[in-house]
């Protein structure tokens, strides 16, 4: 009888560690990802006290390369313009009632607000005469 109170404990304390471990290997700590790794260009900016709205034509050279390795570049009509490395944060920036992600260059503490959509690129907010610029996967 002993044996058999032995080995249902052991039965329940197995399978509870089974249990916490499929648990804890779900969980993602690191919520910093790549996420818009690829080439992308400018398309339209918007925003400011005065609502400019401005769309730019496929060609124009005003792009951002973001890489695997976190590193980046930009262009701005074929020139370089700035160079290094960025994080993409999920969910990293809220503003009010709204959480965004983030995007962070050079190590900075303060992001821009990333919206990620399929091929578009939306960075910045316009709700505060701030501006976003709309870039598309190349």
């Amino acid at each position: 009888m002993n044996k058999r109170i032995r080995i249902y404990y052991m039965k329940n304390i197995l399978s509870i560690a089974l249990l916490l471990f499929i648990a804890s290997s779900g969980c993602k700590k690191d919520t910093q990802s790549t996420g818009p790794a690829g080439n992308w260009e400018l398309r339209i900016q918007d925003g400011g006290i005065v609502g400019i709205h401005k769309e730019f034509a496929e060609g124009n050279g005003t792009t951002i390369q973001f890489n695997a390795d976190n590193t980046f570049t930009m262009y701005n009509q074929f020139k370089l313009v700035n160079q290094g490395t960025f994080q993409y944060r999920k969910n990293a920036i809220t503003l009010g009632t709204s959480t965004y992600d983030g995007l962070y260059y050079n190590g900075a503490s303060n992001g821009e607000v990333v919206q990620l959509s399929g091929n578009t690129l939306v960075i910045g907010l316009n709700y505060d005469d701030g501006f976003t610029v709309t870039y598309v996967r190349l």
